[in-house]
């Protein structure tokens, strides 16, 4: 782990930028998951730790980049909007924030892609609404042990290799060309930044 020291008005502060626990965590399921240990709920759960890894880096560049900018007393009114932002909306804006309108994200890299894919999946699976169909089924003509089949929608049942296959190479894409970049100084176009 590592962090950032601040001095304002006599105080001292130490920004702690704890992320790379995340990252730790996404790559020993990550590594389970490649390795076909079979457990499904690997798959749901590194799509949460997936979600939670990109919304913690957002949120730790947006914490840093305000700090940096008006210091540790002043730094919360400007931050706090963005903390609270819808997560894709957040995905989409920091880097231009963050850049002070020089870059923004290519929103048809496929990195881009595949965020907004498991943002979509993570805010189904974690925030399930019920649904209520309509059936052909007579209900006057249904009786007690009668089998009956209806279609339903559980997105954890459709996670698979797969979208983790996607979804790692995406959120390492990530990593390597935004989150990197800026607590490093030296963001630039890439593959998934580009200049405004």
């Amino acid at each position: 782990m590592n962090g950032t020291l601040y001095q304002q008005d006599g105080k001292n502060y130490f920004l702690l930028n704890d992320t790379e626990i995340y990252y730790k965590n996404l790559e020993i399921t990550y590594n389970h998951i490649v390795n076909d240990i079979q457990a499904s709920f690997l798959y749901f759960a590194y799509v949460t730790l997936c979600a939670s890894t990109l919304e913690a880096s957002l949120n730790q560049i947006i914490f840093a980049f305000y700090i940096d900018k008006f210091g540790p007393n002043s730094y919360k009114k400007y931050s706090e909007s963005l903390i609270n932002m819808g997560f894709s909306n957040k995905l989409h804006t920091i880097p231009n924030i963050v850049s002070n309108s020089k870059f923004c994200i290519d929103t048809n890299c496929f990195t881009i892609k595949k965020l907004d894919e498991l943002i979509v999946l993570r805010n189904r699976i974690l925030h399930k609404k019920p649904m209520l169909r309509e059936t052909d089924y007579d209900l006057n003509n249904i009786e007690t042990g009668m089998e009956v089949t209806f279609k339903h929608d559980n997105y954890i049942e459709k996670i698979d290799k797969s979208h983790c296959l996607h979804f790692h190479k995406a959120i390492m894409n990530f990593k390597k060309d935004f989150v990197n970049p800026f607590f490093d100084k030296t963001l630039s176009p890439n593959g998934l930044i580009m200049a405004v």
